[in-house]
């Protein structure tokens, strides 16, 4: 008996776990969702303003994009914002009720009063903190920074801090100005990428190129040829690092112009550095032009969903009836991952997650947040929960939906297997839905000891502790 009272607990802390990450992501999208409404609004209203002085036809091209953008940023805001507030709803009523769940299946609702539990990126803060001991330096470039700066003991400068020959802090103007190449002078890779990531916080990437392109015209005014072409090697090599990494940074129109401009100076310089451009000119476009597929791809799938949901669910086959092997089915899925994951960019994490206050975001209005891939990558993750749950409670008789069951949980140990855990998280989320769990009979037919290691793996005790350990050693 005691087993089974601790085999309960376990399963509904899972449950509560899985749902709790999964309503602070929609929380945190939704807000980004608002303000990119916002922001659309404003481009779209300069955009026009311009198209009236010049009729030029990439300028209607970028307004009528635009639009596009803003018509599928408000039905995924309006999608995230019912799907938030049923949740919210449901976690209110389930609280309020206050009694101990009999059963021990696994569930995503709020059976019993739940601890208050930390933002899932707070601790990796506090950590830091109390970890180096130290309390945040005021800085006169940074002040509206919310996050960890870390004034370890090291040399101190003005403008920087340095530990142990490693760079930690500095003002706005100073990290820009390291960033800056000369001719006997390239920052360090690890450098660019950290300040590149970041940066974005508290400058747009278009004024950051800008201020580049601006101290390196000021060092090529003072230098001979020889040094000229060795500046403008490593200017080309900045680009090439930037582009590679960022390539959303370059789908704004004033990005391209400062890259244009930088490229067109430096290919005039020497034969080798022209060929060198045409390169990373080549490999910048295609990358646009497949980002722009992805988006396109994107739209037409949340297109195709939403006709779905208006037509009769009597018309579909069942995921058994189109893939019979789970195998097969799990390969496919991690194909999906695979596709959508690669699109995100490391800048969208930081552009998602680091909240700005209202003062802060009035002033960055003309620097678009780019987190499409991220967010498609979040609502593919609940479409794909979403499908499991569905397709288990479609089934008639207890024997077909104890079928449909077994059959997702031999899909989520394959996914496991592969190294595919998103896709098995999901599918685990998806039986974790109360129209689900509440199939007590149904469950009773599930004799499946594969689906007890899952829950094991994604157990959320201790942040995930154990499903972090396995995907360290994937």
């Amino acid at each position: 008996m005691a087993v089974a009272e601790e085999h309960m607990v376990a399963t509904e802390n899972l449950g509560q776990g899985l749902f709790g990450v999964q309503l602070e992501i929609t929380a945190k999208l939704l807000e980004a969702e608002r303000r990119k409404l916002s922001q659309l609004q404003h481009v779209q209203c300069e955009l026009e303003s311009v198209r009236e002085r010049t009729s030029s036809i990439d300028r209607t091209k970028e307004v009528e994009r635009q639009k596009l953008n803003y018509a599928r940023l408000s039905l995924q805001h309006n999608r995230l914002a019912k799907e938030y507030e049923d949740a919210a709803r449901g976690l209110l009523r389930r609280s309020t009720k206050q009694k101990k769940s009999s059963r021990s299946l696994p569930s995503l609702g709020f059976k019993q009063t739940v601890k208050a539990r930390p933002t899932i990126f707070g601790g990796l803060v506090d950590e830091t903190l109390r970890s180096e001991g130290m309390k945040k330096e005021s800085n006169g470039s940074l002040s509206h920074y919310q996050g960890p700066l870390l004034s370890p003991k090291g040399v101190m400068s003005d403008a920087v801090t340095y530990q142990d020959g490693r760079l930690i802090s500095g003002t706005l103007d100073a990290l820009i100005e390291k960033l800056v190449p000369s001719p006997k002078y390239y920052p360090d890779r690890t450098y660019i990428f950290a300040f590149l990531l970041c940066c974005r916080l508290f400058i747009s990437p278009s004024q950051l190129l800008s201020r580049v392109s601006a101290g390196c015209a000021k060092t090529m005014k003072k230098a001979n040829p020889d040094d000229a072409r060795k500046l403008g090697s490593n200017l080309v090599q900045l680009m090439s690092e930037w582009t590679e990494t960022f390539t959303n940074d370059f789908r704004d129109e004033v990005m391209m112009m400062h890259f244009k401009d930088i490229t067109t100076y430096c290919s005039s310089l020497s034969t080798e550095l022209k060929k060198l451009v045409s390169q990373i000119t080549q490999s910048l476009f295609s990358k646009l032009a497949a980002l722009d597929k992805y988006d396109e791809v994107l739209t037409q799938a949340s297109a195709a969903a939403e006709d779905r949901r208006r037509t009769n669910s009597s018309k579909y086959k069942s995921v058994l009836e189109m893939c019979v092997s789970p195998s097969e089915m799990a390969q496919q899925l991690s194909h999906i991952e695979l596709e959508r994951l690669a699109n995100i960019g490391p800048e969208e994490f930081v552009e998602t997650f680091i909240s700005r206050d209202d003062a802060d975001f009035k002033s960055t209005l003309s620097f678009v947040k780019r987190t499409t891939s991220l967010e498609a990558y979040v609502e593919w993750f609940n479409r794909l929960g979403y499908l499991v749950a569905t397709e288990i409670c479609m089934g008639q008789k207890k024997s077909s939906r104890a079928k449909v069951m077994d059959y997702f949980i031999e899909v989520a140990a394959d996914c496991y297997d592969r190294g595919n855990f998103n896709s098995a998280m999901a599918i685990i989320a998806g039986m974790n839905m109360s129209p689900v769990t509440r199939l007590k009979k149904t469950w009773a037919k599930v004799k499946n000891k594969k689906f007890d290691r899952l829950e094991r793996e994604m157990n959320p005790v201790n942040n995930f502790s154990a499903y972090r350990t396995s995907f360290k050693a994937a």
